[in-house]
């Protein structure tokens, strides 16, 4: 059976007691042998330390940011900034810079492809972590087609588009295993893509199976065996729900899904 994790993005968890009478004994129970969730970790959103074309942390301040995170805190799960279609040579101010690298989404051109944000993380903050406690990190592909790539709704077909998010979910990876020495056990494909920012602006729920397996087949033909992919990660539980049943009742598509995420 299919047991995806469950990742939450709000550090909130809501119980509601029933009202007891005042000096009532109270007996909770928990049965060690039913599995119902499993967590992870910790986490919490780091790129703030690294946003900006300006680090705003002094070494000495960045050093007891990276002790309070990792070793006070014990966080254990973070998630890295996406790469854009940008020139490389464009440094930080790359935003402005935003278009498609070549027309060919079968051919990745590197050149064309911005890693600033991405380096950036990986230097300000899992580099400075300690040993062995950055293990959770992961990338956020975070397919977007509202400003992150807006020129993807101008292609002539579904497939086309579909091509393209591919192409930007290969080269995310094959960045990450180039720079981390490894293949990542998961990655988040979207985030709000159909509600909230609405990140995959212009195009439909009804393409988050196909959407899946086209960069899940794409990675699994670029010679990545075992990453799978966080859905959906919507603004509301309600949306993230129908996509992950929609997404869960494809097999095709459920083979690359590692965990279900909401917000």
């Amino acid at each position: 059976m299919l047991k995806p994790w469950i990742f939450t993005t709000f550090s909130c968890i809501a119980v509601t007691l029933l009202a007891v009478p005042a000096g009532a004994a109270v007996a909770i129970t928990v049965d060690g042998a039913q599995e119902r969730q499993v967590i992870e970790g910790f986490g919490a959103t780091w790129q703030s330390e690294v946003f900006g074309s300006n680090d705003i942390l002094t070494p000495s301040q960045r050093a007891r940011v990276v002790d309070l995170q990792f070793n006070q805190v014990g966080m254990r799960i973070g998630q890295t900034p996406p790469l854009y279609e940008a020139p490389q040579s464009a440094g930080a101010n790359f935003f402005d810079q935003r278009a498609n690298d070549n027309g060919d989404a079968a051919t990745i051109n590197w050149a064309g492809f911005n890693t600033w944000a991405a380096d950036q993380f990986k230097s300000g903050i899992t580099d400075r972590a300690p040993a062995g406690k950055a293990g959770g990190v992961y990338p956020g592909i975070l397919l977007n087609t509202r400003w992150g790539s807006p020129w993807i709704n101008s292609l002539p077909s579904t497939q086309a588009i579909l091509n393209e998010c591919a192409e930007q979910a290969v080269a995310h990876i094959t960045w990450w295993k180039n720079a981390y020495g490894v293949e990542p056990r998961w990655a988040h494909l979207t985030n709000e893509p159909f509600s909230g920012n609405v990140e995959l602006s212009g195009l439909g729920q009804n393409i988050a199976p196909a959407l899946v397996k086209a960069c899940g087949a794409r990675l699994r033909a670029a010679g990545f065996s075992t990453v799978k992919f966080i859905v959906s990660s919507d603004e509301t539980e309600d949306i993230s729900l129908n996509i992950a049943q929609a997404v869960l009742g494809d097999a095709d598509a459920r083979q690359y899904v590692a965990a279900i995420g909401y917000h």
